[in-house]
C-alpha cells in the first residue's frame, strides 16, 4: 500500500495533468502496478478520478474501460472483467499502431492465462508479439510473455526458444526487466532438468535485476537465487543474500 509522502505524491502528481491523454496515461500506469492496484483505497481514487474523465473519443472510452476493468481485480465477476477488456479490444485493434491497442492484447492474454484457458492465451499473447514485431515497441516483453505461456503450459521447447528471443532482443534494447525473467525461467526449467549450469543463468537473472533499479524486481531474483543455494546446499551464501 502506499503511504504518506508517496501517496500524497500520486494526488499531487495527477492534479498537474492538464489533457485527456496525460490523465489516462498515469491512470493506467498506476491500474497496472502490483503493489497501487492491490488496495482498495487507492481503487477508490482510481475509479473516482477515471469517472470525472469525459471522453473525446472511443480510444480514451477503450482506455477507461482498460483501467476499469484493472480496478475490480481480484474482487468482482471474471465475465465482468472481461465484458471490461473484450469492450476496449473491440474498439482499440482498429487502430494496431495505437499503444492501448497493445495494453488491452496483454490484459485479455494475461487474465485468460490466470484462468488456466490455454488457447486464448496463446491467441492475444500471440497477437501481441506480432503487433509489437510490427510497430517495433515491447518486443522483448511479448516473447517473454509467450515463453511465460508455453512453460507454465508444459511446451518447454517453445518456452526455451522464446525466452532466448527475450534475452537476444532484451539486452539489445535494454529491456532490463524482462531479460532478468527470462533468464530466470530459462534456470528454472535448466533446474528441473538437470541438464545445464542453472546457477549462471540464475546469475545473470540477478545481474539484470540489479540494473533495473527496481526493488521489486530485485527482491524476486533473489528469492530465487535463495532458493537456488539451498537446493545446492549452499545455506550460510543463502543467508548472506538476506544481509
Amino acid at each position: 500500500t502506499l503511504y504518506g509522502k508517496e501517496k500524497d505524491s500520486v494526488v499531487v502528481k495527477y492534479s498537474s495533468l492538464r489533457d485527456n491523454t496525460e490523465k489516462l496515461d498515469y491512470l493506467y500506469k498506476l491500474s497496472i502496478h502490483p503493489i497501487y492496484k492491490s488496495n482498495i483505497e487507492n481503487k477508490i481514487f482510481l475509479r473516482a478520478e477515471t469517472s470525472n474523465i469525459k471522453p473525446a473519443n472511443e480510444e480514451e472510452q477503450a482506455t477507461i474501460n482498460l483501467i476499469k476493468g484493472y480496478t475490480i481485480y481480484f474482487e468482482d465477476s471474471v465475465s465482468k472483467i472481461k465484458q471490461y477488456f473484450l469492450t476496449a479490444y473491440q474498439v482499440l485493434k482498429k487502430t494496431p499502431g495505437s499503444k492501448y491497442y497493445a495494453f488491452s492484447l496483454d490484459a485479455l492474454g494475461t487474465l485468460y492465462f490466470e484462468l488456466g484457458n490455454k488457447d486464448s492465451t496463446h491467441y492475444y499473447r500471440k497477437t501481441a508479439l506480432q503487433n509489437a514485431l510490427l510497430n517495433k515497441t515491447g518486443v522483448a516483453e511479448a516473447y517473454f510473455k509467450l515463453g511465460d505461456q508455453y512453460y507454465h503450459f508444459s511446451n518447454l521447447s517453445d518456452a526455451i526458444i522464446n525466452l532466448k528471443k527475450c534475452i537476444e532482443v532484451g539486452t539489445q534494447t535494454k529491456d532490463y526487466e524482462n531479460t532478468a525473467l527470462a533468464f530466470k525461467f530459462l534456470s528454472l526449467i535448466y533446474r528441473d532438468q538437470k541438464t545445464f549450469d542453472y546457477m549462471a543463468l540464475c546469475d545473470s537473472s540477478t545481474s539484470y535485476a540489479y540494473k533495473t533499479k527496481d526493488n521489486v524486481v530485485i527482491t524476486e531474483a533473489l528469492y530465487y537465487k535463495m532458493q537456488c543455494f539451498i537446493l545446492l546446499n549452499k545455506q550460510k551464501d543463502a543467508l548472506d543474500l538476506l544481509n
